[in-house]
């Protein structure tokens, strides 16, 4: 992400830096430790781009080819300091907590332009997440040390960059605070944040932390690897901030079967005659948080996957939401939400071409599909080239092997471009060769769609997918990092 060679930082005669090397990967989470005036802060501003080097080269790959300059790449690097912190509470302006984390959106001390409403719903979001709801209101010149620092990283966040750099962060706090501000940190970079925080205490360093640079006099003078690199976004908190909510599931119950009378049936109870399919299921997926469902057959992975559709509902006392709300038109689930299941592959087992199958995506339909404009057959002709199934675009699908009926499938649920994709044991009969190449082709797509990938087997799930849920007899019994699961 960002590659320093060689270089050094001359200052009011002084000499900041010198001779530093030092790359930056993404989902590092770099620790640099070093005495008072050893060169952290400064460090972190020439990353940042704050100053330049005065001899030497940086790097930002942020775009093809990397660039030297940091226009463009300052909107992608969040930076929390001490001086951030005193100016913002010297400000005279009184304004809540809340108003603080939305300057973080231009990373300026005041709102100078008014917030439009995904901003608006990405504050409180945040705010929520970090849980710090009860703080919204607070008069900024009412908050503690602590609570501020946590105000801070709010702000830092909210605009979603991709390197967050942390001077001091754990400086002049209490235990308490310190412990909490920890447990933040470590969230976002479990969920992939790339961190990089300067200390000059070991016993702040993050459990999280990949490498360690120390400064003395501003030169690196210990580079150590610490521990692998592990993102491990957890399901269990809420700190994987990836996007907004896409579906939610509150202690969702499913019962399956005939209730005995049509009062039973209505107050969504169970009978003796039903089966408890899923036992108080929560569930929260957000955008770019991909997920594996892992079980046993049986287990109720394919009921839950039909509960996130909206093909089944919940019990009396559950709730599920999609895009925010509770009620969404069938259709636009079906657009949003895509699906590729053994169930699907018996209907699609029809007198019609691998074109015809991926094209009958638009209309959700099997075996046609309606008069398309050019740039919808563009689409189709660049699904099947580039899942590399050209050669079945005018095949009969009755003849196609099993595999390469999965792979029409994919294409056909991608055609929609959905929010999310539900892929149920959707890499099944597929050789090792073959699913290596579509995991490669999915993760290209992973910017726009969220995954959500069912399986019974833990070496059928894509590397990139790095969180999962694993079910048992219809209860979630673990959650958590893939990296994790024995």
């Amino acid at each position: 992400m960002i590659a320093l060679e060689q270089v050094s930082l001359n200052l009011n005669h002084r000499v900041l830096l010198s001779s530093v090397d030092l790359t930056l990967e993404r989902s590092d989470v770099l620790r640099v430790i070093g005495a008072n005036g050893a060169g952290k802060s400064t460090l972190l501003k020439i990353l940042r781009g704050d100053l330049w080097p005065t001899s030497g080269s940086r790097l930002y790959f942020f775009s093809d080819p990397p660039r030297e300059s940091p226009i463009g790449a300052r909107e992608r690097i969040a930076l929390v300091t001490p001086e951030l912190q005193d100016r913002l509470r010297r400000l005279e302006y009184d304004r809540t907590a809340l108003e603080l984390v939305q300057t973080g959106f231009s990373q300026t001390d005041y709102l100078y332009a008014p917030l439009n409403n995904a901003q608006l719903e990405r504050s409180s979001t945040v705010m929520r997440d970090l849980k710090l709801e009860g703080l919204m209101d607070r008069p900024v010149h009412q908050l503690s040390q602590g609570q501020l620092r946590q105000i801070l990283l709010a702000r830092a966040i909210v605009g979603e960059p991709d390197i967050l750099l942390l001077d001091e962060f754990f400086a002049g706090v209490d235990a308490g605070s310190r412990t909490r501000l920890g447990e933040l940190v470590n969230g976002l970079a479990r969920g992939g944040l790339t961190v990089v925080y300067t200390t000059h205490r070991e016993a702040e360093t993050l459990p999280t932390t990949t490498r360690g640079v120390t400064l003395e006099d501003g030169r690196i003078v210990l580079h150590a690897k610490m521990r692998q690199r592990v993102v491990e976004a957890r399901l269990a908190s809420p700190l994987r901030l990836g996007g907004e909510t896409l579906i939610e599931v509150s202690n969702a119950n499913v019962f399956l079967g005939d209730p005995l009378d049509d009062a039973t049936a209505a107050d969504g109870h169970a009978s003796s005659v039903t089966n408890h399919v899923l036992h108080d299921i929560d569930f929260r997926l957000a955008r770019g948080g991909h997920v594996a469902l892992l079980g046993a057959n049986g287990a109720g992975k394919t009921t839950l996957s039909k509960l996130l559709r909206g093909e089944i509902a919940p019990a009396l006392g559950g709730t599920v939401t999609w895009f925010g709300q509770a009620q969404t038109p069938l259709w636009e689930r079906q657009q949003r939400i895509g699906l590729v299941s053994s169930d699907l592959e018996a209907r699609h087992r029809v007198e019609a071409t691998g074109f015809t199958v991926v094209a009958s995506g638009y209309a959700n339909g099997v075996g046609w599909h309606a008069a398309l404009e050019e740039a919808q057959v563009q689409r189709v002709v660049g699904l099947l080239e580039a899942l590399g199934i050209s050669s079945l675009e005018t095949r009969d699908v009755r003849h196609v092997s099993q595999g390469e009926l999965r792979k029409l499938l994919i294409a056909r649920s991608l055609i929609t471009a959905p929010d999310v994709l539900i892929l149920d044991e959707a890499f099944d009969y597929l050789d090792a060769t073959s699913r290596d190449a579509l995991f490669d082709t999915l993760e290209g797509l992973t910017a726009q769609t969220t995954f959500v990938v069912i399986s019974h087997r833990r070496d059928e799930v894509p590397d990139w997918v790095r969180h999962g849920v694993r079910l048992e007899a219809g209860r979630v019994t673990w959650r958590g990092a893939l990296a994790d699961l024995e």
